[in-house]
Order: C-alpha cells, then sequence, then structure tokens
C-alpha cells in the first residue's frame, strides 16, 4: 500500500531534483525522492 506524504523544499532542493530527474531519466520529482529514499535506507541497513 502507498502512502502520499506532503513536504515543502526549497527552490535550491527543486533545481537539484529536477537536474537529478533528468539524469536518471525519470518521469517525476516524487518517484526522484522515492528513489533517492530507497537507495540510502538500503545502504544503511545492516547486513
Amino acid at each position: 500500500m502507498m502512502k502520499k506524504y506532503t513536504v515543502a523544499i526549497t527552490e535550491e532542493l527543486e533545481w537539484r531534483l529536477e537536474a537529478e530527474r533528468k539524469r536518471r531519466a525519470l518521469d517525476s520529482i516524487p518517484e526522484v525522492m522515492r528513489t533517492i529514499v530507497s537507495e540510502a535506507l538500503s545502504k544503511s541497513q545492516p547486513q
């Protein structure tokens, strides 16, 4: 199940996320944010 959250971001973060979206060829900023968070959480899990 997916849940929705609303976040406020600065313009600088918006620009950086937009650049990352283009670099990764993703469709939307929320998709970029999900990808980045997922990657960060998978790296932080103990092995």
